[in-house]
């Protein structure tokens, strides 16, 4: 090999000094470039500055409606200073419902709850403080990740490349944008946190016992908090096997059997506290829309949780395409092991072991544990969502922040490695990262608006998985008052895609009939009304009782809502002739909705309960049903729809009708339905249509009349 070529004396310092060229360049690299403290401060500054936009321009969205403006935990919804007490919150699950009950989500992240309860009470509700609040909490976690998890790239008090790096790819990576600008995925944000400082606190400082309360608090705020024990577990045993004996520790060391036994008691306590907590009862199984999952044989279940937990790695590596849903058809199950989906899974699985392999080897040659530390916390936070046990939902990018942490770790290991390795190597490496870090950085200033509200995400996601079984019932819900046909198509569609699907051995048939019932309540929309639309919609809402029956749960929305539809579908058939069998039908629908609707959040089916009645002459008993509807609404904060007080006043004249030997008693009955009419009036646009008014101008000249005969007061 030729002798490497010099400029001019540079031989002779080298002979003065004992020190080769190449090992001068490694020493170079190695130093710091910037200061740990400025690039602590600058992750949590470029970590704030990504969200900016977020707090500006997005409101409760999603799943925070359930976990924040629906949950009495959290926010006062009647806005008469009914909330719950401190002490409920630490018994009830994160959306507000008592963890013991069994139609309880059994998610239990009371820290989290508290966190948007505060936030609640400084803003008086409004999300720009969520929003903040969550935009800090990553500047925090950020601050940590430089401070803790790349420890081992500071140089003294600097900080090297491989950090720098590193820390650009976390900071920036886009999938962190569910857990950041959905404000539900503060609990992944908040664990994390607890997670590196509790790491800190037992490796570095050897502070176990703090560590250990840390922890605790991590998986008070999100339940794969759990894993982190597990990991520093696995962390400890590895170098007590693998590493090299002059640097091993041994086993029996005091340090590493008392942070081994802290590890060991919390992970113990947790699970026993849990099932203390819930009182032994199950999660509650899910919906087909929501997970598939559970609704699959235990072949075809292995197969597609292998394939989801490839596609979990894949998107850490490519977060290009992202989206709020990955429920069926977005991933189907995998009938078969010569399946595509597994030969990508393979490629994968294939990666993941050779950096195991790679992790074990390093650390028997050198006792270097980083490359093990990054596979722990990369798969370690996606054991719970593996589908060992059941969960909300089939995929979720937030349960990838944690992952995103141990994803780079590997980053700056390949850095360092690669820029010790030659000039050109780390080239590469620099200019692929800061690459990744700017379309990082973009897609994720460009994806925080889509979180803005419900239709947005739900339009914009469409666009992105038109598929997805629960974005096209989202669509046809939106759709449903302007465009009944293209509504309508997006439910046929949802239901088409299930029916397709055919199941596979050891599997039930998927019981999805979502699709069917939007169908049903879209075929009574006043726009697409008609006889043979109204008689489809019974063909279809009873097509869907005959096909789930009751789930005997203690209670069942989706068998309440299409009772409601079938009632309305037999109320429009009924209507034009008044035809005594429909109507008793309507109201056994009617009745049905009302006994299975448990949380009591449906007052339209009292109101149509309350004109079915009228119709079959028992205006007093439909009288108490528009009672309970108005009862409902005010409860709710909400004003009472125009038609329902538009039907209330009808019933209230034909009961001042009935009453018309009894002059007060007409009187009593007019003057609530010229009250209600009134109402109405004051609530009807402008611009309302032509039709609208004469409706109203009849109600007027019906009461007019009454007035005339019983002496009703004048509504005017």
């Amino acid at each position: 090999m030729p002798a490497p070529r010099h400029r001019k004396g540079q031989r002779g310092k080298e002979a003065a000094s004992g020190v080769k060229t190449e090992r001068t360049w490694r020493e170079k690299n190695a130093e710091g470039i910037i200061t740990v403290e400025g690039l602590q401060w600058g992750a949590a500054a470029l970590a704030f500055a990504l969200y900016t936009n977020a707090i500006a321009f997005c409101g409760f969205c999603y799943d925070d409606l359930s976990a924040i403006v629906d949950n009495p935990d959290v926010l006062d919804r009647q806005g008469d200073g009914e909330m719950s007490s401190f002490a409920e919150v630490w018994k009830n699950d994160f959306w507000g419902t008592s963890i013991a009950h069994r139609l309880s989500h059994k998610s239990y992240r009371p820290v989290v709850v508290l966190s948007f309860r505060s936030d609640a009470v400084l803003s008086s509700g409004e999300p720009w403080m969520f929003h903040l609040t969550n935009a800090v909490l990553y500047a925090v976690c950020a601050w940590l990740f430089v401070h803790v998890m790349l420890r081992p790239w500071h140089s003294g008090a600097t900080a090297t490349e491989p950090a720098v790096l590193a820390m650009l790819w976390f900071t920036t990576h886009p999938i962190h944008t569910e857990a950041v600008t959905s404000l539900v995925g503060r609990a992944e944000v908040m664990a994390a946190i607890c997670g590196m400082l509790a790491t800190k606190l037992c490796f570095s400082s050897n502070r176990v016992g703090t560590g250990v309360v840390v922890l605790l608090l991590g998986c008070l705020c999100k339940e794969t908090a759990l894993m982190f024990p597990a990991i520093m577990l696995g962390v400890d045993l590895s170098t007590a096997v693998l590493a090299p004996a002059e640097t091993r520790t041994p086993p029996s060391s005091p340090s590493r059997l008392l942070r081994s036994a802290a590890m060991v008691t919390l992970i113990v306590g947790y699970l026993a506290l849990r099932v203390w907590l819930t009182g032994g009862t199950q999660t509650v199984a899910t919906s087909f829309q929501d997970n598939f999952m559970q609704h699959l044989g235990p072949m075809d279940k292995l197969r597609t949780a292998i394939y989801i937990q490839a596609t979990y790695i894949w998107l850490l590596l490519c977060p290009r395409s992202l989206s709020c849903d990955y429920s069926f058809a977005v991933i189907r199950p995998v009938r078969a092991w010569a399946a595509p989906e597994m030969a990508f899974a393979a490629v994968i699985i294939s990666g993941v072991l050779a950096w195991a392999r790679y992790g074990i080897l390093t650390l028997r040659r050198s006792g270097v544990v980083t490359p093990l530390l990054a596979l722990g916390w990369t798969l370690g936070p996606l054991v719970p969502a593996s589908h060992i046990v059941p969960i909300g939902t089939v995929l979720a990018e937030r349960l990838l922040f944690i992952p995103s942490i141990g994803m780079a770790i590997l980053v700056a290991h390949i850095a360092a490695c690669a820029a010790s390795r030659s000039r050109l190597h780390g080239g590469v490496v620099r200019i692929v990262v800061v690459a990744c870090t700017c379309w990082f950085a973009l897609s994720t200033v460009r994806r925080n608006p889509d979180w803005a509200d419900i239709d947005t995400l739900h339009t914009r996601d469409f666009e992105t998985h038109p598929d997805s079984i629960k974005l096209l019932l989202a669509a046809a819900d939106r759709n449903k008052d302007r465009d009944f046909g293209y509504a309508f198509e997006c439910a046929s569609r949802a239901q088409a895609l299930v029916d397709a699907e055919p199941p596979g051995p050891g599997s039930r048939a998927p019981p999805f009939n979502a699709g069917l019932t939007m169908m049903a309540s879209l075929k009574t929309k006043t726009d697409g009304w008609s006889e043979a639309n109204a008689t489809e919609a019974v063909q279809l809402a009873t097509r869907v009782v005959n096909e789930i029956g009751y789930n005997n749960s203690g209670g069942n929305a989706g068998w309440s809502s299409i009772h409601k539809v079938l009632g309305i579908a037999y109320l429009k058939l009924a209507t034009p002739t008044g035809d005594k069998p429909l109507l008793e039908k309507a109201e056994t629908a009617f009745s049905t909705a009302i006994l299975y609707d448990v949380n009591a959040e449906d007052p339209e089916s009292h109101c149509r309960l309350g004109m079915v009645l009228g119709m079959l002459g028992r205006p007093a008993h439909g009288h108490a049903s528009f009672a309970t509807c108005f009862q409902m609404d005010e409860a709710a904060g909400k004003a009472s729809q125009a038609s329902d007080l538009q039907n209330y006043a009808v019933l209230m004249l034909d009961l001042a009708g009935l009453a018309a030997q009894d002059v007060a008693a007409a009187k009593r009955w007019g003057s609530q339905a010229a009250a209600a009419v009134q109402t109405v009036i004051d609530m009807l646009p402008r611009d309302a249509p032509v039709a609208h008014k004469e409706e109203w101008a009849k109600t007027l000249a019906a009461l007019f009349a009454l007035r005339d005969t019983a002496q009703v007061p004048d509504p005017a």
